[in-house]
């Protein structure tokens, strides 16, 4: 179907009463309005800024980086700082602790130390005190078995005496009595001891 003038028309129509065609239009008439406008603004810039103020704005602008690297370089620096006394404070407080731990053991080696020390001697003190009783029992028992021996040793020669004693007299008497005369006379009997106990 061939389309007609007025079909395109319409087209054309529709596609001018569209809103990217109305943005574009706009974009268009802008950008030809700041052309126009350019060589007055170049001349007015120029008018506000002379070719001698150049040098003082450029001056400005060195200055105004010189300031913002000082400033730069102070906060680095402040940074840094902050950092090494950061660093600083970890390392002193790791030191502490590790001298604290370090402390913790030598008193802990020295209480371990002390209590082997204590149970040594009072083993030890143990030790000689057994000792030292079962040696005194060793002596009293000792002691008594000497007595009793010493006991019965003298029993002993207290029986052998006296029976010597006894048999010694008997002998004597025997004797006298187996000589009837001395001298021609008649011999007296010879008292007898009574034997008294020891």
């Amino acid at each position: 179907m061939a389309r007609t003038i007025d079909d395109v028309m319409a087209e054309m129509r529709k596609l001018t009463n569209s809103k990217p065609v109305h943005a574009l239009a706009g974009a268009g008439v802008l950008a030809t309005r700041t052309l126009k406008d350019l060589p007055w603004r170049l001349v007015r810039w120029t008018r506000d800024n002379p070719p001698n103020s150049l040098p003082g704005r450029a001056t400005g602008a060195v200055q105004s980086a010189q300031t913002r690297a000082t400033g730069a370089v102070q906060s680095a620096q402040t940074r840094a700082t902050g950092a090494v006394q950061s660093a600083q404070t970890r390392a002193t407080g790791a030191v502490q602790s590790a001298q604290t731990r370090a402390t913790g053991a030598v008193q802990s080696a020295q209480t371990r130390a002390t209590g082997a020390v204590q149970s040594a001697q009072t083993r030890a003190t143990g030790a000689v005190q057994s000792a030292q009783t079962r040696a005194t029992g060793y002596v009293q028992t000792a002691r008594a078995k000497a007595s009793d021996s010493y006991d019965t040793l003298a029993a002993h020669g207290k029986e052998a005496l006296d029976g010597q004693s006894n048999g010694t007299e008997g002998k004597s008497t025997a004797d006298a009595e187996s000589k009837p005369e001395l001298n021609g006379k008649a011999r007296a009997k010879a008292p007898t001891r009574p034997t008294t106990s020891k």
